[in-house]
């Protein structure tokens, strides 16, 4: 379940992908751009068990990680 409006979601996807297009990057690399991004947010939000080896969990948004970001101090 999204917690976010989705004009919010669209406005920012506008605000984040507009200018890659202003700066000439193709529509394709935006529509894969903002696919990763989706993928990205379930996979970090998701409450799955993903065993990775832990150099993974520097480069990609595991839940493990997405955790501590969401840790109090």
């Amino acid at each position: 379940m999204n917690r976010i409006h989705v004009g919010e979601d669209f406005f920012r996807y506008i605000l984040r992908l507009a200018p890659l297009l202003v700066l000439g990057a193709s529509g394709r690399v935006v529509l894969w751009i903002a696919m990763w991004n989706n993928v990205e947010g379930t996979l970090a939000h998701s409450n799955v068990d993903m065993r990775f080896p832990s150099l993974a969990h520097w480069v990609l948004p595991t839940p493990h990680n997405h955790r501590v970001h969401h840790a109090g101090d």
